[in-house]
């Protein structure tokens, strides 16, 4: 099945994609010359990304009928739902380094 072949791989490409793009935030928090290259878009590349994963997984499981793991749907939609919050949240603070305004701990 090209579908389950494809959900799997796909798997990888949010994992990593995940994990650089958290680098990248880490990265741009610590230096100003990273923090001027605009993560945002890296950043939507991967939140598309766990969409897709999700879809793929539900068509998987309502086309070709197959059985998952007891949490495996359960970890899609929480993604989904920490992509929404993070979506939600992102207007207000795109674009901002943190400041003793917005954020305590950066104040220490």
């Amino acid at each position: 099945m090209l579908l389950l072949e494809l959900h799997r791989n796909w798997a990888w490409f949010v994992i990593i994609g995940n994990g650089l793009a958290g680098l990248w935030s880490l990265a741009s928090a610590q230096v100003q010359r990273v923090a001027n290259a605009s993560p945002v878009v890296v950043h939507r590349i991967v939140e598309v990304a766990i969409f897709v994963q999700v879809a793929m997984g539900v068509a998987l499981v309502n086309k070709y009928k197959l059985q998952f793991p007891k949490f495996h749907a359960f970890y899609g939609f929480v993604a989904i739902i920490a992509v929404a919050i993070i979506l939600q949240l992102s207007p207000a603070v795109e674009g901002q380094r943190p400041t003793c305004s917005t954020a305590v701990a950066a104040c220490s």
